[in-house]
């Protein structure tokens, strides 16, 4: 292997995080293009993660969140496949960040089935005022990019 293999290796590792054979075999395929290599690798990993998709993740942390008044708390379960990615600490932050992001987010269901169709419902029509108070805000400041007002959705009966 040449030197030049060697740091051409060395930075697509770098710029995509894939494995040093992945890589090696990549530039190899694309006659050591870098900007190919990443892309040809961008593709592999989401044929990988399509195919990973269905594993089971039997593993993983369940983390909670207690915010400092005592009102306020969020639990977690977050699953991987092996207890080798469990235990690290990058995975241990991970779960701890999500606890105070879910904290944070004050969501009002657990998934969208748990939610009642009039909520929804509701939440589009605000969205939907939001983004066009925008965008005749937008409008009026001179920009002129945006020419089009969409129609708000159907409305609950």
């Amino acid at each position: 292997m040449s030197a030049a293999n060697t740091k051409q290796i060395q930075e697509l590792r770098r710029r995509t995080g894939a494995g040093m054979l992945h890589c090696k075999s990549t530039l190899d395929a694309t006659k050591g293009d870098l900007d190919l290599a990443v892309e040809q690798l961008r593709l592999d990993g989401v044929t990988g993660a399509e195919t990973r998709a269905n594993r089971r993740t039997s593993e993983g942390l369940i983390a909670s969140y207690i915010h400092h008044n005592g009102k306020l708390a969020a639990l977690v379960e977050v699953n991987c496949e092996t207890d080798f990615v469990a235990r690290t600490d990058d995975f241990a932050i991970l779960a701890q960040q999500l606890a105070q992001h879910v904290a944070a987010a004050a969501p009002i269901a657990v998934s969208r089935e748990a939610l009642a169709t009039e909520t929804i419902d509701a939440k589009r029509l605000l969205s939907w005022r939001r983004a066009r108070r925008r965008q005749m805000s937008s409008m009026s400041n001179g920009f002129s990019g945006i020419t089009t007002i969409v129609a708000p959705p159907a409305m609950p009966a």
